[in-house]
């Protein structure tokens, strides 16, 4: 799963997936939102037999609705090998 990629668009017994982000808050409450990752899926066990490794990208912003606890939501914007994809976010997966 990467923004940029539809689900299950690249299919296999094993994958491998990373995805970086970085969050820049040039607010108290806003930030901008940068992001890739890189991903394979392998057709078997042997990792020689594997297809094109897939790249995604994207940028976004961010609010922070309730500063207390780190609550923020915002919008990405993500470029995969065949698309644009349109994100609405909520909370965070990093803290």
């Amino acid at each position: 799963s990467l923004r940029g990629i539809p689900a299950l668009r690249y299919q296999g017994d094993d994958v491998v997936t990373g995805e970086l982000e970085y969050l820049w808050g040039f607010t108290s409450r806003w930030s901008l939102a940068l992001f890739g990752g890189v991903g394979k899926a392998f057709a078997d066990e042997s990792v020689g037999s594997s297809e094109e490794t897939a790249w995604a990208y994207g940028t976004g912003i961010r609010y922070r609705l309730a500063k207390k606890f780190g609550l923020q939501g915002g919008v990405d914007v993500a470029r995969g090998p065949e698309d644009t994809a349109f994100y609405i976010t909520m909370g965070s997966a990093w803290r």
